[in-house]
């Protein structure tokens, strides 16, 4: 029988620790990689438009609902949910189209406020913008997402018993 040498077994020793760190390395990188790309699943669920098509998708609709909010933003993901059941049960999902701003929240903040004379705060996310048959009608831009506070202000504004 023919005696193998020990340096080989140092070299596979440091095969197997190289291999296993590599693993867990290129893991903790995947994993990394998509924890920082979180997507809203509200822009699977409503309508997303561009900034740049509002104005037209407004005049083309008799009500329609802005949902201003940032897709990135994993804190609003539970809320969001909560959301998303209350527009599926009173069935006015038609009525809302998504408007993400994760790419430049203060820049298209400030183009909505000069275009409709609205004074909105980029750490109030999301906002509800209601447009009734071309017309700003009212705001929904608080510090507090609260659903009690939304759903009043849809029912305010005739959102919730438009059909």
């Amino acid at each position: 029988m023919r005696k193998v040498p020990v340096k080989n077994y140092f070299l596979l020793i440091l095969l197997v620790g190289v291999t296993v760190f590599l693993t867990y390395y290129c893991c903790n990188l995947y994993n990394e990689h998509h924890e920082n790309k979180y997507t809203s699943f509200m822009i699977s669920f409503l309508t997303e438009i561009k900034e740049d098509d509002i104005e037209n998708y407004v005049l083309e609709n008799p009500t329609v609902v802005l949902y201003i909010a940032d897709k990135t933003n994993k804190a609003m993901d539970e809320t969001e949910r909560e959301f998303k059941k209350y527009l599926t049960d009173k069935n006015i999902y038609p009525y809302f189209v998504y408007v993400d701003i994760s790419k430049e929240k203060e820049n298209s903040l400030q183009s909505f406020q000069e275009n409709y004379n609205l004074t909105l705060n980029y750490g109030q996310l999301p906002i509800l913008i209601v447009f009734q048959d071309g017309e700003l009608v009212d705001t929904y831009n608080q510090s507090e997402w609260n659903m009690t506070n939304v759903t009043e202000f849809l029912r305010r504004n005739e959102v919730v018993d438009c059909d």
